[in-house]
């Protein structure tokens, strides 16, 4: 009996110490998987990140393992996406200096257009800035959140076209050759003595099909250019000079002396000469450039001349980021684009194929020539800063436009 006790005894012993061995067996196996394991991912992620090029391309994070481990990751599909960011941005530069480049030698040597210029193919340059500049004024959020479709777009629901009129880029001469082009409308659907409705008049639903069907095009011209064409138009020589003058000459002289008497609190003298030019100055006088450029970008916010459909800007009056237009004409190239859209609307003319767009056009160089010298600096990046958008959408440069200023007055 006793002997069998020992027995028992024994055998649970030697079972005890089995376990515990096979206990630590374990444990020590469990640990080295564990090491490696960690030090797996930790070389996984170190050979990863040489192939991800530029800072912060990136991003690191703790997840649990499946044993139970934190490890770290990371995160590939951040760091491809902010590469090929980095990419479309590195394309999108390389476009604009392209088409900038373009713009201002055809506007330095307009002579070689016609042996050098080729419509589509600028086209396509042209609306893919549009589009990665859109693209990356929304990523930066300097957009507008609820923006609506313009209501004062021309549409020709018989050509199946909707046109972005800017005043200043030869409007008029498009007014009369889209008369012409509508001309065969039956009586009662002109609006404002044209073949034309504006795009506020139709139903939401209708105004959104004829957006995603119709032909879209605008054309535009350095914004600087405009501008000196707008003030020279409507405060120095246009039949609408009186007008202006009379609603808008007060105010902005009045403005002038305000800005005479701040200047004069801290420069007495420099102050005491602005005010007594501004106070010497005949109300009839036209507004100087001058002038209108201060009250315009330093003026009341609010102030109807700001919105002026003849300086307004090209983000503002035809919503390029909204609407995704099909055609992108220059005023440096006016003659080619306008023979080009033309064109293919051809097939919807019916019967009007003898249509061209008039060959003269106006050319505002010399008033700018003139005119912005007298500019003081500050004035200049407050233009730059109110037109910047509609700069960087269309392919022009304050900077190259200064430059092409220059040195079209030094080859005067």
């Amino acid at each position: 009996m006793l002997h069998s006790l020992k027995s028992v005894v024994l055998l649970l012993t030697l079972i005890t110490i089995s376990v515990v061995v096979s206990l630590y067996q374990a444990l020590f196996t469990l640990n080295l998987f564990r090491d490696h394991s960690e030090t797996f991912t930790s070389r996984q992620i170190a050979g990863a990140l040489p192939k991800i090029s530029g800072k912060g391309t990136h991003s690191t994070e703790r997840r649990r393992g499946e044993n139970g481990e934190l490890e770290a990751t990371t995160n590939y599909r951040d760091a491809s996406w902010i590469d090929n960011k980095a990419e479309k941005s590195k394309s999108w530069l390389e476009d604009r200096t392209a088409l900038e480049l373009d713009s201002y030698r055809y506007l330095h040597h307009p002579e070689t257009v016609n042996r050098t210029y080729d419509v589509w193919q600028t086209q396509q340059l042209r609306r893919k800035v549009l589009r990665e500049t859109c693209d990356s004024l929304r990523d930066k959020h300097r957009l507008r959140k609820a923006e609506v479709p313009p209501s004062h777009l021309l549409v020709d629901d018989r050509h199946r076209f909707v046109f972005c009129e800017v005043r200043k880029v030869s409007s008029i001469a498009w007014r009369r050759v889209l008369d012409a082009l509508a001309s065969a409308y039956p009586a009662g659907h002109s609006v404002g003595g044209m073949g034309l409705r504006r795009l506020g008049t139709y139903s939401a639903h209708q105004r959104e099909r004829r957006l995603s069907e119709y032909t879209k095009f605008l054309f535009v011209r350095d914004p600087m250019l405009r501008l000196v064409s707008g003030w020279r138009d409507k405060f120095l020589v246009g039949p609408q000079r009186h007008n202006y003058q009379s609603s808008w000459g007060a105010k902005i002289r009045g403005y002038s002396k305000h800005r005479a008497r701040n200047n004069s609190s801290s420069d007495s003298v420099h102050g005491a000469q602005q005010l007594v030019l501004s106070s010497s100055a005949v109300e009839d006088q036209p507004v100087s450039f001058t002038e209108f450029v201060k009250y315009l970008t330093a003026g009341p916010p609010r102030s109807p001349l700001v919105r002026d459909m003849h300086w307004e800007t090209y983000n503002s009056r035809c919503r390029p980021c909204l609407v995704r237009y099909d055609f992108v004409g220059h005023y440096e190239t006016l003659g080619p684009d306008a023979a080009a859209i033309l064109n293919a609307l051809d097939g919807r003319r019916q019967g009007n194929g003898n249509l061209r767009f008039p060959a003269g056009r106006s050319d505002s160089l010399s008033v700018a020539r003139q005119e912005f010298p007298k500019l003081a600096s500050e004035d200049v990046v407050a233009l730059a800063k109110l037109y910047d958008v509609d700069y960087e959408l269309f392919g022009y440069s304050m900077s190259r436009f200064r430059n092409w200023l220059q040195n079209a007055s030094t080859t005067k």
